[in-house]
């Protein structure tokens, strides 16, 4: 499904319209509990240990068709593979992701003919400074007045917060480019990727997809 590349907006434009499974050892960021900076080699590298992986920032957030979210919570007991970009061209890099949706939902044997079975929730995350209320509602109307179908609309969830903690938390070092994460059942990053897909990265996530759902549920 390919955009109007409208539908998402620049905050320059915003603002003046409304006024990378693991990381072998990486270097400490200062001041934080965890110690992971996603690099560009983390495609080779295994999922971080269940006790090392950082936590997803807690943020409420909205889809597109205004169902409300609040995270990490939203994650729990379901396998995510999620994209994090940060402005309106990376939409090009998030979108070679969505062309293999599919493949990534029915990674653990979910189908529609199998619907008992787990799927992978494929969710972008478009993330945006915090704004004011009519800031969000001017982007969110953006968004969508370029993305008519239901199911695009449902897995794009715009998350307007403060970006350096949010990107420091989970171990992204600068917004040169998109990242994708996998994301376990207790809303804990297991492995990050950068850039638009390649055979390389699809690989690198759907292992760790499976990897992570073998895991006990409990840990």
């Amino acid at each position: 499904m390919q955009r109007n590349m409208l539908s998402y907006p620049s905050l320059s434009l915003a603002v003046a319209a409304a006024i990378g499974a693991g990381c072998s050892q990486p270097p400490v960021l200062s001041g934080l509990d965890q110690p992971y900076v996603w690099s560009q080699e983390s495609e080779s590298l295994p999922v971080v240990p269940v006790d090392q992986r950082p936590v997803f920032p807690g943020v409420v957030a909205k889809d597109l068709n205004g169902d409300e979210y609040t995270f990490p919570q939203a994650f729990e007991d379901r396998v995510t593979v999620a994209s994090i970009a940060w402005e309106r061209l990376d939409q090009l890099k998030v979108d070679t992701w969505i062309a293999d949706q599919g493949d990534f939902e029915s990674a653990l044997g979910w189908s529609e003919d199998n619907p008992t079975a787990e799927k992978v929730w494929f969710v972008e995350f478009p993330t945006i400074s915090r704004r004011n209320a009519f800031s969000r509602w001017f982007i969110d109307n953006g968004m969508r007045s370029g993305i008519r179908e239901w199911d695009a609309r449902a897995r794009t969830i715009t998350l307007y917060t403060d970006k350096e903690p949010f990107r420091a938390q989970i171990g992204i070092p600068n917004e040169d480019d998109i990242a994708v994460a996998v994301i376990d059942r207790k809303g804990r990053v297991a492995k990050m990727v950068y850039g638009r897909m390649t055979p390389g990265t699809k690989k690198a996530v759907l292992d760790a997809v499976r990897s992570v759902a073998a895991e006990d549920s409990r840990s």
